[in-house]
Formats: C-alpha cells, sequence, structure tokens
C-alpha cells in the first residue's frame, strides 16, 4: 500500500483531481488547503502505484509543476486487497527503486570495514580450506551496492549513479585483492611451521581457478543478476541476494592476491614451476572475477530492461509554478 502527497497550485487540482479520479479511477481522495496551493492525499495499492506515478508525470506533475510525495503505509484500516497480478511490469516506482540503490552504493566507513573484515575471514577460509569460513566471509561482504548502481544508472542514464557504482565497485575489489596480498603474506609463513595441516594452495584456492568453476560461475553470476534485480524492483533486497554475488566475487577476489604472494615466495625458493602455477591461479581467479561482475550487470540490466524501468524525468520546482507570489514570499515557503 502506498500513500499519495500531491501538492499543486490551485489552478491545477481541479485538472488532476478529475484525471485521478476517471483515468486512474482513485477513490476517496481528500483534498486539503494549504498556504501554497493545495494537497491531495490517496491510497493504492503497491501494483498501481508505479503506473500513477508515471501517469502524472505524463500530464506533467512533478515536473512541470507540483511535487509528488510517494510514502508507504505499513499498516491501514479498512485494510485493503491487492489485486493478484504475474506480469513482468509489476514493481516500484523507479523513484523508490532509486531511492533504495543509491543509499546503498554510496561509500561510508561501514562499508569499507564490512569490506576488509569479510576479506580476512574469507583468507582464512581458503587457507585453512574451510568452506564455512569463506561463506562466512560472503555472508558480511557488500559487493551488491555498487553493482546495482551500476546497471540501475544504466538504464535510467543517471551519469552520477553510474560513476559512483564503477568508482565504489573497483575499489571495493581492489581492496579485496590488497587484502587477498596481506593476509598472503601473513599466513604463508604459516604453512611453513611442520605440521601445518593445510599446505598451500589448498584445494580452496585451487577451485576458484579451476574452468569448471568458471564454467559454473557464469550460471551463478546470471542468476545474482537476475535475483538483485528482482529484488531491487520489489524494493526487498535482503542478504541473500548479497551473498550469492559476494559467492561470485570476494573468494576469487581475495585468492588472486593470495597466490601472487605465494608465486613470490616461489620464486624466491627457487621453484619456478609453482611460481608459474601460482600466477595461473591468481590471473584464473581475477579472469573469474571480472567476467561474473560483467554477467551480473548484463542481467541485472535485462531484468530491469523487462521491469520497463525508464529514466527519470527531470523535476521543475514547485514554487516557480506560483508566479502571483512575490519573490520574498516565495523565499518564506522554500525555506519552511
Amino acid at each position: 500500500m502506498r500513500q499519495f502527497q500531491i501538492t499543486l497550485p490551485e489552478e491545477k487540482v481541479g485538472q488532476v483531481m478529475e484525471f485521478l479520479e476517471e483515468k486512474e479511477a482513485v477513490r476517496n481522495i481528500a483534498k486539503i488547503h494549504t498556504a501554497p496551493g493545495f494537497m491531495l492525499i490517496f491510497r493504492v495499492s503497491d501494483a498501481m502505484s508505479s503506473k500513477i506515478l508515471t501517469d502524472l508525470e505524463a500530464i506533467g506533475v512533478g515536473v512541470h509543476y507540483g511535487i509528488i510525495d510517494v510514502l508507504p503505509v505499513e499498516a491501514s484500516k479498512p485494510m485493503a486487497e491487492d489485486k493478484v497480478s504475474i506480469k513482468p511490469t509489476e514493481r516500484l516506482s523507479v523513484e523508490e527503486i532509486y531511492s533504495k540503490i543509491a543509499s546503498g552504493t554510496r561509500l561510508s566507513f561501514d562499508f569499507l570495514a564490512l569490506l576488509v573484515v569479510s576479506c580476512i575471514i574469507a583468507a582464512i577460509g581458503l587457507a585453512t580450506n574451510s568452506p564455512v569460513f569463506i561463506v562466512a566471509g560472503m555472508l558480511l561482504a557488500p559487493l551488491m551496492g555498487p553493482i546495482l548502481g551500476l546497471s540501475f544508472g544504466v538504464l535510467i542514464r543517471d551519469r552520477r549513479l553510474v560513476t559512483t557504482g564503477i568508482k565504489n565497485e573497483a575499489l571495493g575489489l581492489a581492496i579485496a585483492v590488497i587484502m587477498g596480498l596481506i593476509m598472503g603474506a601473513v599466513l604463508i609463513p604459516l604453512t611453513l611451521i611442520p605440521g601445518w595441516p593445510w599446505p598451500w594452495p589448498t584445494a580452496e584456492m585451487v577451485a576458484r581457478a579451476s574452468l569448471w568453476l568458471l564454467a559454473l560461475g557464469i550460471v551463478v553470476a546470471a542468476a545474482s543478476g537476475a535475483g538483485v534485480a528482482l529484488a531491487a524492483t520489489r524494493g526487498d533486497i535482503g542478504s541473500l541476494v548479497g551473498v550469492a554475488i559476494a559467492a561470485s566475487l570476494m573468494p576469487p577476489a581475495v585468492n588472486a592476491g593470495m597466490n601472487v604472494i605465494y608465486a613470490i615466495l616461489s620464486f624466491i625458493q627457487g621453484n619456478i614451476a609453482l611460481f608459474y602455477f601460482g600466477l595461473s591461479v591468481a590471473g584464473l581467479s581475477f579472469v573469474l572475477v571480472l567476467l561474473n561482475i560483467l554477467l551480473i550487470n548484463i542481467v541485472a540490466m535485462g531484468v530491469f530492461k523487462l521491469k520497463q524501468v525508464a529514466p527519470i524525468k527531470s523535476k521543475s520546482i514547485f514554487w516557480h509554478d506560483l508566479p502571483q507570489l512575490d519573490k520574498r514570499r516565495r523565499d518564506e515557503l522554500w525555506h519552511r
């Protein structure tokens, strides 16, 4: 359920109310007089909110005049029944999707801290051949936000969102590889201790560079891209979708850095065969990361396209549509 609050200049109220009642079949519209004009308030189902918002934009509301606020309704009485629909175009409004994705794309201390912690745990899991630790690292990896920002930004033609997504995803991968280098340098001396139970490279490390995993990674990446886009358009992006993406990116990125350190140590010890082997594992792991990022974004953009996600129209400032107010009065209203 969504509640619409539309602030309009007085001369537009009748036209918009008639449009809502006749074209959109909206009932029980409350009209409230405010200092700058009028406010229309009504509730609609989630399934109808995107269509109504798009249709209002088509007649200029929120683009050439007025302001549209769409608020989630947690509970309501009497309860309204949503109509069952299996149309692929059922989704949140583009503005609501944008708000959720943009907040997860921004760089923050929490993003960096979670990334470092997840890399440490994943590296320990790879070094000790422990799938449990690797999965634990995936649970904390915050890689979903930047990828969503990139794919969604391309569809709505938002250059800033695309740039932020690319920059933060590149930063995230760089940190993952660097943490792999650091953790490799910290952990590899332990393998020289007599009786160390996990000789390098472990099975988990080698698996990240196998051709079979490369092939299966394509399937996982495609499914992850579809899942994250579907979750975003429904507004219920959860940790499980993030784990699916982290499974495709976090372990191989950390593994790339760890195997570079392994290759360097092998070279110092004069073992050229292991030197080339370590480099090949690191290279294939990083190729797996890049391939997965590409596929996740392509499939996500395809799902967004199927959901008919379109660019957001530029918005005008409501007070510019009130010529009867002098400049001093408009400024007072703007700063309230």
